[in-house]
Parts: C-alpha cells; sequence; structure tokens
C-alpha cells in the first residue's frame, strides 16, 4: 500500500514543480516577488508548524493568526495595531467618545506608557491618577513590552469591574498602586468656562471683561456640532477674543480637527498630509468661517497630540492665533483603520504624517527629536502647568498670560489686524 502512495506524491510535487516553472518563465516578476515573500516568511511558517506539533498544549488557530499580527504591527510604530471583530468598543471610542474603562488617555514616553491625562471626573483622576504617571503594570502585567492595543484591552472591561494599576509620578520615589472601578466613559469634547475650570481659574476668567473660553478635549464625530453650540453660548462674551484650550488633548480624528478649523479661517490650505510615495493629499477651507475675525489664542502642552496639535500649529502657521503653553506632544502622523476580508477584524496603519500650511512635519521621530523640527512650538513659553481646571489658590499662569494677551494689560492689545483674517461673521 505504501508504493502508490509514494509514487502519488511524487507526481503531485512534480506537478507543483512544473507550475513553479511555468511561473518563473513566463511571470519573472510575480516569480521574484512571490519568492521573497516566501522566503521572508519561511521562519514564521516554520515556527507556526513546531508551536502545532510541540507545545505543551493545543493552541487555537485564531490565536495564532492574532499573535501573529499583533507582532508584525508592533514593529512598525507605537501607533499602527490589530483590531479584531470582537472589539467593537475600541472603534466606538475612537469615533465618539463613549466607552467602558477607566478613563485615561496614553501615549509611549521616556519612561514608559504615561497617562497623558485622566479624563476630568472619571474613575481613574477619581481614585488618585495623575498627568504623567508613568504606568509600568495593569494587574500585575508589565506593559514595557505591551503594544497600545493590548494596553488598551487589559484596561477596558466590564462597568463595574476593577482594575489595578502600578504607577510612578516623575517625583515619586516609589511605584504606587492604584485600584480603578471601570464604568461607561462619555468624553464631552467641548466646554466652556463654567463646565471646564474651578477656583481661581474660574474667577480668572469671569473677570476678564469681552474674553471667552472653551476647553477642546478630544476630538471625535460631535466634536463640529459641539463647537458651534459652544460658540453661539460665547457670542455675546467672546467680544476681545476667544481662548481655545488644547492642553492634554490625546487628538481623535483628523475630520473634526478641519471642522474646527473651518470656523476659524475662510480660506485656503488649513493642512495636507504626505504618504511613503510622496503623494500630497490637500485640505482646504470651505469659505464658510463665520468666526474669521475673532482673536485667538490658543494653550497647548507637552501632552497636546495629533488633532490638537494640528488645530494649533494650522492656526498659528496662517498668522490666524497666538499659542502659548509648552511644545506639542509631536504625534504627526495618519492612521487609517483598514478592515480585512471576511470580517476578520481590522487593522489600524500608520500611512501618512500631517504637513502643516508652512510646510513643517508634526510628527517626533528618532531621527529629529533633538532638533526643532517637529510639534508646535509656542511663540510664547510659559511655564510648566497643569491642567486647566486644576484647583488651586492662584489661577494658572497660563490662562493667565493668555487673558493678558487678549486684553491688552501686559504689551499692546492684539487687534483683529493681529489675527490675519479681515471677513465678519
Amino acid at each position: 500500500m505504501s508504493e502508490p502512495r509514494v509514487f502519488h506524491r511524487q507526481v503531485v510535487w512534480l506537478a507543483i514543480a512544473a507550475f513553479v516553472g511555468v511561473l518563473f518563465w513566463r511571470l519573472p516578476h510575480v516569480a521574484n516577488r512571490d519568492l521573497v515573500v516566501y522566503e521572508t516568511y519561511n521562519a514564521l511558517v516554520e515556527v507556526d508548524a513546531l508551536v502545532r506539533r510541540e507545545f505543551v498544549q493545543p493552541v487555537e488557530d485564531d490565536r495564532l493568526v492574532e499573535g501573529a499580527i499583533h507582532g508584525l504591527l508592533r514593529r512598525l510604530d507605537p501607533y499602527s495595531s490589530y483590531i479584531p471583530a470582537t472589539a467593537g468598543d475600541r472603534l466606538a471610542r475612537q469615533t465618539t467618545g463613549e466607552y467602558v474603562g477607566i478613563g485615561v488617555e496614553i501615549a509611549p514616553g521616556a519612561r514608559g506608557w504615561t497617562i497623558i491625562a485622566p479624563i476630568r471626573g472619571g474613575p481613574a483622576e477619581q481614585a488618585g491618577v495623575r498627568a504623567d504617571d508613568a504606568l509600568s503594570a495593569v494587574d500585575g502585567v508589565e506593559t514595557e513590552r505591551l503594544s497600545m492595543q493590548s494596553l488598551e484591552d487589559l484596561l477596558s472591561g466590564k462597568p463595574g469591574s476593577t482594575v489595578r494599576l502600578t504607577v510612578q509620578g516623575v517625583d515619586d520615589p516609589e511605584p504606587r498602586e492604584v485600584v480603578v472601578t471601570r464604568s461607561r466613559i462619555h468624553v464631552a469634547s467641548v466646554q466652556v468656562a463654567d463646565d471646564a475650570l474651578s477656583g481661581a481659574d474660574l474667577q480668572a476668567v469671569q473677570a476678564a471683561a469681552g474674553i471667552g473660553y472653551l476647553r477642546l478635549a478630544h476630538f471625535h464625530s460631535g466634536t463640529g456640532r459641539e463647537l458651534d453650540a459652544a460658540l453661539q453660548r460665547l457670542d455675546e462674551k467672546a467680544t476681545r477674543g476667544l481662548i481655545l484650550d488644547l492642553r492634554s488633548n490625546p487628538g481623535g480624528l483628523m475630520e473634526q480637527a478641519l471642522e474646527v478649523l473651518d470656523r476659524f479661517i475662510t480660506s485656503g490650505l488649513l493642512l495636507s498630509t504626505v504618504n511613503r510615495r510622496g503623494v500630497v493629499e490637500r485640505f482646504e477651507a470651505s469659505g464658510g468661517a463665520h468666526w474669521a475675525e475673532l482673536p485667538l489664542m490658543v494653550l497647548i502642552d507637552r501632552h497636546s497630540a495629533s488633532a490638537s496639535e494640528i488645530v494649533a500649529g494650522a492656526l498659528q502657521s496662517r498668522g490666524r492665533a497666538k499659542v502659548i503653553g509648552e511644545r506639542s506632544f509631536g504625534k504627526g502622523s495618519v492612521q487609517h483603520v483598514i478592515p480585512l476580508r471576511e470580517g476578520q477584524g481590522a487593522v489600524k496603519l500608520t500611512v501618512a504624517y500631517y504637513r502643516l500650511p508652512s510646510g513643517r512635519i508634526l510628527h517626533r521621530t528618532r531621527a529629529n527629536e533633538k532638533t526643532d523640527a517637529w510639534g508646535v512650538i509656542p511663540d510664547e513659553t510659559v511655564g510648566v502647568a497643569g491642567r486647566s481646571g486644576a484647583r488651586s489658590d492662584e489661577a494658572d499662569p497660563v490662562l493667565v498670560r493668555a487673558i493678558e494677551m487678549l486684553s491688552g494689560t501686559d504689551g499692546p492689545p492684539m487687534s483683529r489686524a493681529d489675527t490675519g483674517r479681515s471677513l465678519g461673521r
């Protein structure tokens, strides 16, 4: 019985060899490409076979495939990731600002994964998590080698469940453990002063005649509508100028950043993107800016990232606003969520870099991180201040300086000509 099987196997291999030979003769470019692909992934195929044959416990195919995809994307950058088909809540977070979790924004930093900021009033803030806390472990799992998506998976869970964080502040001598109860989080994208500020900060804004204040916490699908509603509320108050507070804003949807810019810039280039092939896509104002004359002051800090850098950088480079605070984070890359075939989830992949109207690239890389060629650099650097709204006997110096510059109490007042626009509402 063995001889027919051997003969059959030889026939199969001869057929395969003949087919491959035809490919090399008829389609040399395709054959060469396929050979490169085979040689590149041969080790992966071999490891897969070893795991299936030798690992002490059976492993499901889905788990192996998902692990391989995670590993491949993790080597690209911190922002490319795999989104399983079951992770609908993750996409909802990115688009609607609602999700179940602990209410923090995270980013890679010099000390590993770092809390950009706990969401105001969220579970993490209430439990004592602070901005700039380094996050070294979640429920005992070290975070150093985790992708952003894997870390978000650990932080997510059912409402009412708890998670144990190991965090350490910049000035903390030792790490500390914080237990946080997960809940449904809604990130309000736009807040007026009464909702965003308290204490001395709120008093400073209320005492500034003719100056309005808006905090943009995140850019999700409703940001443009929320901004319109907030601007209508401020129509009578913001006669001398408006403060846009983008501090600790981690970004969000690029389309919504463009919506915000479209309210304040009436024509011309707002932003462009450039991909690996050098193809440039331009985004221009629609011509419907109802607030083109309103003097603007934009507040940023080292945690202002992505879409918030687009807004601050574009307003600055178009001469439409003054920017004060700290240099921004330097996350100027474009991610597209690309669905996989047959409902096998999606890949969030970095596909381009943002470029401001001035031509400046926002993204910080290892090659440029020690230069001035990334992020948004303020027109005026004002101390290292905490988030707006922090309770203190003294008002936030960045906020105070913005009020001074708009009101003209320190130096010449900003005139309408200083805004770079001359059209009415």
